[in-house]
């Protein structure tokens, strides 16, 4: 790994290349990170959301026809 970084570090390039390798490493490290971040939310369960908030949860959201026949 050493020798790699040494080569490439010694490498003669212009500025385009320069900053081809830039991004590419820029882009790397952030999509192992927002892999890394996915991997570890998986462990964790959303919370249940209750019906008594969600759409038609209300007095006045969408109740069924049988609710209204009292």
């Amino acid at each position: 790994m050493k020798d790699q970084l040494d080569a490439l570090l010694n490498k003669d390039m212009d500025r385009r290349n320069f900053l081809k390798h830039v991004a590419f490493g820029f882009a790397t490290l952030t999509g192992v990170a927002g892999l890394l971040k996915t991997l570890t939310n998986m462990d964790r369960q959303q919370p249940a959301t209750s019906s008594q908030f969600g759409y038609g949860g209300g007095s006045y959201g969408g109740g069924s026809s049988r609710d209204l026949r009292s």
